[in-house]
């Protein structure tokens, strides 16, 4: 028996956790991602309001990055 859910549930965007001290994932796994991260992390962490927070992350670029361009980070 199929489910009834298996379409809503094919339509949801796949996530993978990024390695790191952080609970960052990488949105949309299926599409084309520029930036390959290998960590992130997050000081302090979690968060605290009014607070600076320091992001540190690595990875590497598989395109140019042209002028203009910019993250959305949602």
């Amino acid at each position: 028996m199929v489910s009834p859910y298996l379409p809503f549930l094919a339509a949801l965007p796949i996530t993978k956790p990024i390695p790191g001290d952080s609970p960052i994932e990488n949105c949309d796994i299926t599409t084309h991602q520029s930036l390959k991260l290998r960590s992130v992390d997050l000081s302090p962490n979690p968060p605290e309001r009014g607070a600076n927070l320091t992001i540190t992350a690595t990875g590497w670029l598989d395109d140019d990055i042209v002028d203009g361009a910019y993250v959305d980070v949602v």
